[in-house]
């Protein structure tokens, strides 16, 4: 029982200690919602922006009292001043926004008051047809085009609008109606057409129906498919006698067709390349894509299935070449961690005794080493000169470089938090703090419309360079974050090669 009570005594102090980390956390994460609520006090941007930030802020505050419990009065108090101080402005957005529904309303008046005069002041037997559907469709379209009105006066506004456009339409279906007739003697014509001997004749004739088809009022969208449809197929009937007389362009349609499916072919092939042919290979696509769009027309039956198949060729290209380069990158960033590895050997061999036979060997391996990046070969190798002269060097020397390699302990810890964080793998207990306060920070310059400055600081690939350009000491404490940096890196490049 005494063993028992003991493992009960440090549980309750650990879920004690636990709970503590919670509550700082949650008072963290409410301090920073204040600052961004007061962030908003007085800024230069939308009004309406403003009113949604802080219905967003006021929301996570709200979720953190249902999750943690009531705030303190005092810091309430402070959050919910700034709040309705950042708000203030707002109202007077939103009073424009009433009056701009009133203007919309008076626009609104003064079209039905338009097109009543129209009514009224045309005479029916004798009016330009075009011009008054013409009037009456833009009518439709400004309508729709004004704003919203106050909701007190839309039905009536609605009403009055809809009752004029159909006294409006019970004129025009008088014209409607005529021009349906007259455009189904159009068709009839053309179709008596079809098998006329002189297919000249029956070309020209179909073309002008063409140009005299358009109405002078239209009718309904139905009514029009149908008329069109119906008038297309009696036209498409005599050009399809004019295309058998056009089998030439038949066979260029045959030879354009077997151009296109060699390029086709070509491209396939090129998504089978190593990475020495990658170049080469980008070139020759630019190419057959520029040869693609210059290539005649085909026959229309193949058209889509061919674009399909060259298109799926070209993305199964880029699939390819993306894997190549990451695997580029990847190789550079392991060549880039071999010499980083070697570099913090040698820094630690700062806190032992001096070993003569270290910096021969030292050197030659690093001889050896396939080459890093190119953009970070000469900050690899001052690293790597900076400690060769510190291990040569007198004591003072090696005593001022392990008291500049100490110093980048806490950077390196920060960047470790960092790696883990964009991995979303789980830091050691001990540095929770850390990083929920970037946590924090991030969520808090999100809020405040600040996110791309502290995404500078969750760049994966300038983590992992930054991580081996620094050495830090103590070597142990050092060896640790390496281990926990390259675990994050894994599963980061794992989780990229699977997207």
């Amino acid at each position: 029982m005494a063993a028992i009570e003991e493992r009960l005594q440090s549980c309750a102090a650990r879920i004690g200690e636990l709970r503590g980390w919670r509550r700082w956390g949650a008072s963290q994460a409410r301090e920073q919602l204040c600052v961004a609520a007061e962030n908003l006090i007085d800024l230069d941007i939308d009004p309406a922006d403003i009113a949604q930030r802080i219905q967003q802020i006021r929301t996570a505050w709200k979720e953190l009292d249902h999750h943690e419990g009531g705030a303190p009065k005092g810091l309430w108090n402070r959050f919910n001043n700034a709040c309705e101080r950042a708000y203030a402005p707002c109202q007077a957005y939103f009073e424009a926004q009433t009056r701009e529904r009133q203007h919309n309303f008076d626009q609104k008046v003064a079209l039905c008051e338009q097109l009543e005069q129209f009514e009224a002041a045309t005479d029916w037997r004798q009016v330009d047809w075009r011009e008054a559907d013409r009037l009456c469709r833009r009518a439709r379209e400004q309508w729709h085009q004004l704003g919203p009105v106050n909701r007190a006066d839309r039905k009536t506004i609605d009403r009055r609008f809809q009752q004029l456009l159909r006294r409006l339409d019970a004129h025009l279906d008088v014209e409607r109606q005529r021009e349906l007739a007259r455009r189904q003697q159009l068709i009839q014509q053309v179709q008596d057409l079809a098998d006329n001997p002189d297919l000249r004749v029956a070309v020209e004739t179909a073309k002008l129906a063409q140009a005299q088809w358009q109405p002078t009022v239209q009718g309904s969208y139905r009514q029009e498919q149908a008329l069109w449809k119906a008038f297309r197929t009696a036209c498409d009937a005599i050009f399809a006698r004019r295309h058998t007389e056009q089998q030439a362009a038949d066979a260029e349609r045959q030879a354009n067709l077997t151009h296109k499916l060699g390029l086709c072919e070509e491209i396939e092939s090129l998504a089978l390349i190593d990475r020495e042919q990658l170049a080469q290979a980008n070139t020759r696509l630019q190419e057959a894509q520029h040869e693609w769009q210059i290539i005649g027309p085909i026959p229309r039956a193949e058209q889509r299935a061919l674009d399909q198949r060259f298109e799926a060729a070209v993305r199964r290209f880029g699939q390819r070449e993306k894997l190549l380069r990451q695997a580029d990158v990847q190789e550079s960033f392991q060549h880039l961690q071999q010499r980083g590895q070697l570099c913090a050997r040698l820094e630690a061999a700062l806190e032992a005794q001096r070993d003569d036979t270290l910096l021969p060997l030292a050197r030659q391996e690093w001889a050896t080493l396939p080459d890093p990046p190119t953009t970070l070969a000469a900050a690899l190798q001052q690293r790597f000169d900076a400690v060769c002269q510190a291990l040569e060097g007198t004591p003072e020397q090696m005593q001022a470089a392990r008291a500049h390699l100490s110093h980048n302990l806490e950077r390196k810890q920060t960047w470790c938090v960092c790696m883990e964080i964009v991995a979303g793998v789980d830091s050691p207990p001990e540095f929770a703090s850390l990083r929920m306060e970037y946590q924090v920070a991030r969520l808090s310059a999100s809020l405040a419309g600040g996110a791309v400055k502290t995404e500078t600081i969750y760049d994966p690939r300038q983590l992992q360079e930054q991580w081996w350009l620094t050495g830090a000491l103590p070597a142990e404490a050092a060896a640790e974050l390496d281990s926990r940096f390259l675990h994050a890196a894994r599963v980061w490049w794992q989780r990229e090669e699977e997207a």
